[in-house]
């Protein structure tokens, strides 16, 4: 059929849309299918041109539904290309060739088999700015889709070469979607899903945020496989990974790793002779920290593992902060801000100054709790704690306890059966002390403390191997009023002091004057030698004797006879002028007689005053009392009474009366002397 006859049998076309032929320039040929099979070969130059203002200038069209060829087929076995569009109009801004659909197909599909490009775009002008290519969607779809079915095929699904200074690829998006996103379905495939290489001097990846109100991340990498979500490897001079902040005034860190699982947070390993870690401030005026860890949790902040010999961690500050800072922020946490372990023959911590000049202290610690400032604690055999100084010629303290509290400067404690301190001086010519304490307060230079009520031992033992004495006290002090040695017993029956010789037949105690000479001593045997006597508190000589009867019975004041019935046994008087008077129970003796060992207490025996003054009771039956008068038993139980000269008889006198007594009954002072 003619183009004339297609016209005219469809009148509601228009003329220009049907008689038109859209032109293909082509240097071989052209063909034209439409409605029918049958084809109409055109000349070799045909060429059809239109001058309407909104008519095409060729239109062809394909009504059958059922029919699978092109409307438009365009074939050539010459050198220049099947197909040719061009604009010659530089004010046209209509697309070179336009390919559209309302079906589920290609708006413009292109198929190469021979061996060149599929599909080449190209933009000759120098000077033009826009996109070799620009591919839109408003649909769901993606706006480009590239991909390589060849199982075999060792090139990439896209390729984009630039030989200028742009990107080879420049992803931009103005709506709520990603710029770019690579996935591979493949559960097998090991490739990268990006794989960026470079060749020359520049960044292999550069990701910039540019608004500054954006709070994400400029570069996300996700995982949910068991591999690294991102893998910084060199195999050159430089570093695997760089973290920058350019911004002075940005208060975040360079890197923030993050984990919500049961792994470490951050891990550095180190398989050569580096180090694992290397932490540096290098702006001289920085007081921050090289690292700074912390945890909210109950794990470490901060753990570092070797197998080598080199340090786990290792903090170098060439500036004015520290080398390393560890803290704990979260309040509930019981765990160590730090914490050194080992399982191998080193210590689990060294700390070691090198500057001879420096006066600060190798270990510092600083605590504002109640617990403790330092713990050392050991399971197993050795001390918790060991101090050295190694320095001949340091005359300086091992080890320094101070406090400006009102607790203790040193405190030393056992819960087992060992000593709680122990102070040793191994050289044999060291003639110090092995304990010097001083004090500049009002308080005691050593205080000494049993608290356990069952325990029996000595609050203070002092024992030496050598030829000197197990304690010495002194007072320097020249106006010093207090003794040497005070000793003080709350007891009930114990003793304040208790010297004691078990070998030999030393002295049990010897006192000396300012010359060292001997004043006074007390043997083995317990015999007291005085250079210048002796002088009592009390005022009667007394013995001790059991008596009759409960000694609740009897007090002090009371006269005593001596007992018909008992041997060594007195009782109270209840004969007048008896001759069996033998003295008073004495109120308070200077000297007590004993016949027994002095570590027995008196038991039944009362102290009877022999010879001295004692408060004496006695009543009224023999008269009025005056000073001087004779005094003897009389009728009233354990009451003396004043003595008729004519009745006296030999043996009957107690005493006489240095008070006068006009009462009943009473208690005056007589000078005991029984004859």
């Amino acid at each position: 059929m003619s183009l004339q006859t297609f016209a005219s049998t469809n009148p509601d076309i228009n003329f220009m849309r049907t008689c038109t032929l859209l032109f293909l320039c082509l240097s071989s040929g052209l063909y034209s299918f439409a409605q029918s099979s049958a084809v109409t070969v055109l000349p070799d130059n045909a060429s059809f041109i239109s001058d309407k203002a909104n008519g095409y200038t060729g239109y062809f069209l394909s009504t059958n539904p059922s029919n699978p060829a092109p409307t438009i087929g365009v074939y050539t076995k010459t050198l220049g290309p099947a197909g040719w569009f061009s604009i010659a109009n530089s004010n046209n801004v209509s697309p070179a060739l336009y390919s559209y659909t309302e079906g589920l197909g290609y708006a413009l599909q292109s198929r190469n088999f021979g061996r060149g490009v599929t599909a080449g775009f190209s933009t000759e002008n120098s000077v033009n700015t826009n996109a070799v290519l620009s591919s839109t969607t408003i649909g769901l779809g993606s706006a480009a889709y590239f991909q390589q079915n060849n199982s075999n095929a060792t090139f990439h699904a896209l390729n984009v070469t630039t030989m200028g200074k742009g990107f080879a690829i420049n992803g931009i998006t103005t709506g709520t979607g990603g710029a770019g996103r690579f996935e591979i379905n493949s559960g097998g495939n090991t490739a990268s899903a990006v794989y960026a290489t470079h060749t020359g001097r520049g960044r292999v990846g550069y990701f910039v945020t540019n608004n500054a109100n954006n709070d994400s991340t400029t570069l996300a990498a996700f995982t949910n496989g068991k591999g690294n979500a991102i893998d910084g490897i060199t195999t050159g001079s430089g570093r695997g990974g760089y973290f920058q902040i350019n911004n002075s005034g940005s208060t975040n860190h360079a890197l923030l790793a993050v984990s919500n699982g049961f792994g470490s947070v951050i891990r550095s390993q180190a398989n050569g002779t580096g180090r694992a870690a290397e932490f540096s401030i290098s702006n001289n005026n920085n007081a921050s920290q090289a690292v700074y860890a912390y945890t909210f949790g109950s794990g470490n902040s901060v753990e570092s593992l070797v197998y080598g010999v080199g340090s786990a961690i290792k903090g170098l500050s060439a500036g004015p902060g520290s080398a390393g800072y560890f803290e704990v922020n979260f309040q509930s946490n019981s765990v160590p801000a730090l914490r050194s372990l080992t399982n191998g023959f080193g210590n689990a911590g060294y700390f070691q100054s090198t500057n001879f000049q420096s006066t600060a202290a190798t270990i510092y610690a600083s605590g504002n709790n109640a617990a403790n400032t330092i713990e050392a604690y050991n399971t197993g055999t050795n001390r918790a704690g060991y101090f050295e100084i190694n320095n001949n010629s340091n005359t300086a303290t091992t080890v320094l306890a101070k406090t400006n509290g009102t607790g203790m400067g040193v405190e030393s404690q056992t819960t087992g059966t060992g000593k709680a301190g122990h102070f040793q001086i191994t050289n044999t010519s060291n003639s110090s002390s092995g304990i010097y304490v001083t004090t500049n307060g009002t308080g005691k230079a050593g205080e000494y403390y049993i608290s356990n009520l069952s325990n029996n031992s000595s609050a203070l033992y002092a024992r030496t191997m050598g030829t000197g004495g197990a304690g010495y006290f002194e007072v320097d002090n020249q106006l010093g009023t207090s003794p040497a040695l005070y000793a003080v017993s709350n007891s009930s029956n114990g003793a304040a002091l208790i010297a004691r010789t078990t070998n030999g037949l030393g002295d049990i105690a010897v006192f000396k004057d300012q010359g060292n000479f001997n004043v006074a001593r007390i043997n083995y045997q317990g015999i007291g030698f005085f250079n210048g006597g002796t002088q009592n508190g009390g005022a009667d000589l007394a013995e001790a004797f059991e008596v009759e009867g409960e000694k609740i019975e009897y007090e002090p004041g009371d006269v005593l006879v001596i007992s018909e019935n008992t041997d060594r046994t007195v009782e109270k008087s209840s004969q007048p002028y008896s001759t069996l008077v033998a003295g008073v129970y004495a109120t308070k003796p200077g000297v007590l007689l004993r016949e027994d060992d002095i570590s027995h207490d008196l038991g039944k025996q009362v102290p009877m005053g022999v010879v001295g003054v004692i408060p004496t009771k006695v009543c009224d039956e023999g008269g009025k009392i005056k000073r001087g008068d004779l005094l003897v038993t009389s009728s009233k139980t354990g009451y003396a009474m004043k003595a008729d000269p004519a009745k006296l008889g030999f043996g009957q006198i107690l005493g006489k009366a240095l008070q006068d007594f006009e009462g009943t009954a009473g208690k005056i002072k007589v000078l005991v002397n029984v004859r």
